[in-house]
């Protein structure tokens, strides 16, 4: 039997912001950009935000979360996403890499 978990879903822009920084930031660590012993800090909250957070793709500037027409939710379990998402009348409308993502939904 298929489970979720509701992970996201309306969010104001101030946590939309928030949660692009932590993408622009984890990716300065990624590129070497921040490993002076001075950003040691910053690392460690980038990854602490990022564990929270859980980010798949680089979030939008400005997002359909903020519209309340958009939420994520992770799956488990034998499901047919495509199925799942058009029986409840919702569409998969992010891709990344040119692959639908399949933790995002909107109405």
């Amino acid at each position: 039997m298929p489970e979720s978990t509701l992970t996201s879903a309306y969010r104001p822009q101030l946590y939309q912001d928030h949660i692009r920084e932590v993408w622009l930031k984890d990716a300065q660590l990624v590129a070497g950009q921040l490993n002076s012993s001075v950003c040691a800090a910053v690392k460690e909250n980038v990854q602490m935000e990022w564990n929270r957070h859980t980010l798949t793709a680089e979030p939008a500037v400005n997002s359909n979360h903020k519209e309340g027409t958009a939420f994520d939710a992770r799956w488990t379990g034998n499901v047919n996403i495509d199925t799942l998402a058009q029986g409840c009348s919702l569409s998969r409308c992010v891709t990344i890499n040119g692959q639908l993502d399949y933790n995002h939904f909107c109405r």
